[in-house]
């Protein structure tokens, strides 16, 4: 679902396809930090009893942002905390 029209959003990637790679590298770094720090302040805000430990806000923003995206092997593992 997008609100935004097919022209303007290829005015948008003309728009950064005109930045050097440098710029468009940093600005995506940027934009993650953004989302991961918004992601982390709502599974904080969610806990409703005690304090979340750096471990488990670190599993659910795996969950968040990976989650679905990987086979369930790696996801256990990662949940588990073990390497391979």
């Amino acid at each position: 679902m997008s609100d935004t029209t097919p022209a303007m959003e290829q005015r948008y990637r003309e728009m950064l396809m005109e930045l050097p790679p440098e710029r468009r590298l940093i600005q995506s770094c940027r934009m993650f930090t953004t989302a991961k720090r918004l992601a982390e302040t709502s599974i904080r805000s969610q806990q409703t009893t005690g304090h979340l430990n750096d471990e488990t806000v670190r599993r659910q923003l795996f969950l968040r942002f990976y989650g679905t995206d990987v086979p369930d092997r790696l996801r256990k593992l990662v949940l588990q905390g073990r390497q391979e």
